[in-house]
């Protein structure tokens, strides 16, 4: 049996051990990953294009023919397959790719890659991957390129049509040529566009103002918000459209009276341009 003190130290032991001993439920082990996750957007246009990927690293191992072999299924980086997200349309490497979700797999070769879409998103890596589950195949030309110690998905060259994806690790990279049909999107977004309020019509005019197209809808558009509103902004809008449609005189009325509208605004950030097309338009 034991004595008081003895108990006594044997609580303080139990104590001191239990305040030294770690919590297994809040224990959270925080390492860095060999291949981190990573994630890269671009709007082209307004096309919202997504590449979630898992970033591996050289670490001075022979990559190409070697670690990633010629010839064979490879799930472009580690841990999971790549996914490729769009929210509208596209034609990627000359293919028509309906919005959606993919997984994006690679058979590199030396002097060409074959790019794949495939439906299937839930792949890990490509023990289960099945060709009849492409959506589409195109291939692609390797180009060399400065040192990249990690693999990375990059977008270049971006207009408001189209970009490049490049696959990009170690000493080369894969261009993937992405195309949108942002004017069909923008038309289509116009036309359903009923109601919206003054800036929507404004905006909307302005579009088909500076691609100089349906200048008579867009002279519409913009009478539409003055007619909500009268401000200094719809007003140079309708201007400008005014003038491609060689409308002078009437043009530089309706910018006189954006200029006098917007002297009178908190805000008239297009001072200068306004001030600019007046003297310009005078000497019509």
């Amino acid at each position: 049996m034991l004595g008081r003190n003895s108990l006594a130290k044997s609580l303080a032991v139990m104590l001191a051990s239990l305040v030294l001993l770690p919590s297994v439920a809040s224990a959270e082990l925080k390492l860095p990953h060999k291949s981190p996750k990573a994630k890269v957007v671009q709007y082209i246009g307004m096309t919202k294009v997504k590449v979630r990927y898992f970033s591996p690293a050289v670490r001075k191992r022979r990559i190409w023919g070697a670690l990633v072999p010629y010839g064979k299924v490879w799930r472009t980086g580690a841990n999971g397959c790549t996914r490729l997200s769009l929210d509208k349309n596209a034609t990627i490497g000359g293919k028509q790719v309906p919005a959606g979700k993919y997984c994006l797999l690679t058979i590199p070769k030396r002097n060409s890659w074959t790019i794949i879409l495939s439906k299937n998103t839930k792949l890990r890596g490509t023990r289960n991957y099945k060709q009849s589950e492409d959506f589409v195949r195109f291939t692609a030309k390797p180009k060399r390129a400065p040192y990249r110690e990690r693999l990375t998905f990059l977008f270049s060259d971006v207009t408001e049509d189209s970009a490049r994806l490049d696959i990009w690790w170690h000493r080369l990279y894969v261009p993937i040529p992405i195309k949108v049909d942002t004017r069909k999107q923008a038309l289509a977004s116009i036309k359903s566009t009923e109601t919206g309020g003054h800036r929507v019509y404004a905006r909307a005019a302005q579009y088909l103002m500076d691609n100089n197209i349906q200048l008579d809808r867009a002279l519409r558009l913009v009478d539409r918000s003055l007619k909500e509103k009268s401000d200094w902004y719809a007003l140079f809008i309708k201007a400008q459209i005014l003038h491609k449609k060689r409308q002078h005189k009437d043009a530089y009325a309706v910018l006189q009276q954006a200029k006098s509208l917007g002297e009178k605004a908190k805000f008239f950030f297009y001072k200068d341009q306004v001030e600019k097309a007046l003297k310009k338009w005078k000497k019509r």
